[in-house]
This record gives C-alpha cells, structure tokens and sequence, in this order.
C-alpha cells in the first residue's frame, strides 16, 4: 500500500529495493531529517535504519489497514521472501524497550512480563 513517511526528530536511512529474477536489487537510498517527508507509492520496497545513538520519532499515515493486509518482507542476507509477520517487529521492539528501561533503572515485576 502507498504511504507518506514524516520525520519530526532525528533521522531515518532508506533504502529502496526492486523485484528481481532472484529476490531483490538496490534501487536508490534517501536519508530523511526533521521536518522532511517522503511519499512510497504501493509497489515500493524499503528497508529502514535509524543511525543516531538516540530516538527518531516519525509520523507514518498508510493508504489502508496496515495490519490486516497482506505484503511480505525480506530476509536481510539472503533476500528471500516471505511473508510478512507483524509479531516479529513487535516482540523486537518489546525487547529493545525493556533492555533500554533495564539499563535505566532496577528491574521491577513489570519488567519480565511481555505481553
């Protein structure tokens, strides 16, 4: 589905991919600031970094439901594809949340449930 990608601290690294006889090429890379925007129309294919030592905070508005419809996503060495599972990112994103709260702080109750 399109999307239009916002950036209103940090920064975030793009990189474009196209379909190819076998997985995917590189097809182009855009680096997005503060106050910098980009549009991905239905077909595009990105992988995204942030390389700051701190937070990038964006807004993202999709051109439909982001989490009922189906796409895929890549390996990242091999670029085989597969279909996309949206728990993977999550329980990604659970763990960097609770390593980061950790390094903060002594752990609590809290702490070891991630659900």
């Amino acid at each position: 589905m399109w999307a239009v990608i916002g950036i209103y601290t940090g920064c975030e690294q793009n990189v474009f991919y196209q379909r190819a006889e076998r997985g995917l090429k590189q097809h182009g890379s855009k680096e997005l600031h503060a106050k910098e925007a980009v549009p991905l129309g239905a077909a595009r294919i990105h992988a995204v970094t942030n390389p700051l030592d701190h937070v990038t905070a964006a807004i993202h508005v999709y051109g439909g439901d982001f989490f009922a419809t189906p796409r895929s996503e890549w390996d990242p060495e091999s670029f085989e594809e597969r279909p996309y599972d949206v728990g993977t990112p999550c329980a990604l994103l659970r763990r960097r949340k609770n390593a980061f709260a950790k390094s903060c702080r002594a752990p609590s109750r809290s702490d070891y449930n991630l659900t």
